[in-house]
């Protein structure tokens, strides 16, 4: 029986995957995109780098671009909400997701060395962490998305994201982040697991502790008594 009811299901063309509606191999040297309906995510998975794409006409094809209305995913910009980015790739190209309006959550891997220009023109972020990989920037990578409340980025990236926070016309103050020897990330005064805890404001909390747990952590401490009279 349930060797039929599994070939029922190729026949009918059951597909798990049913939230995917548009997906392709057409963004990279080594990219595949996909669009999933029901959790309205634009994911990249792959290596390298990814095809610039031009509002610039002239520039169409002379320098290796495409037009930016051929983005293989224009179909969905104005639906896409989250845009997941795998390991392994290293830039993030020109107009990516311009005009992207509902975009509100980005996750950017580990291996990523470049924010092009207009990468996130035009969208809905409120919070976004630049990778520490990241050595370049684009002053214009978020263009005109004034809904920025947060840009997390390293002391070493502090000058590049300004500008960038900059010409978002957010007011955006960038947040410095740095990694502590215990693998945590501090901002500020505030302690984090994870770049995930930081993006979500899950900070570690603290509290003060009795004479007897911070015994048990620190061993023997001498401590004095103050009389009162």
């Amino acid at each position: 029986m349930k060797k039929w009811i599994l070939i029922l299901m190729v026949i009918s063309g059951f597909n798990t995957n049913a939230a995917i509606v548009a997906e392709g191999d057409d963004c990279g040297d080594d990219c595949h995109w996909a669009y999933d309906d029901e959790t309205k995510t634009l994911s990249f998975k792959g290596k390298g780098t990814m095809y610039h794409y031009t509002t610039d006409q002239q520039n169409h094809d002379i320098a290796g671009m495409k037009w930016w209305t051929e983005r293989p995913w224009v179909d969905y910009i104005s639906l896409v909400e989250n845009l997941t980015v795998s390991d392994g790739f290293t830039m993030l190209p020109m107009y990516l997701c311009t005009d992207c309006i509902n975009l509100k959550s980005i996750s950017l891997p580990d291996t990523l060395e470049s924010i092009s220009v207009c990468s996130f023109l035009n969208t809905a972020l409120t919070d976004v962490i630049i990778p520490s990989s990241v050595t370049y920037v684009s002053n214009e990578a978020f263009l005109g998305t004034s809904s920025l409340k947060t840009l997390y980025c390293t002391k070493a990236q502090a000058k590049q994201c300004a500008a960038a926070a900059e010409l978002s016309y957010s007011g955006v103050i960038p947040a410095i982040y740095e990694q502590t020897s215990d693998g945590n990330y501090k901002v500020g005064s505030k302690i984090y697991n994870s770049l995930n805890d930081m993006q979500s404001g899950n900070n570690v909390k603290f509290r003060i502790y009795t004479i007897e747990e911070a015994n048990a952590v620190a061993g023997k401490v001498n401590s004095v008594k103050i009389r009162y009279r």
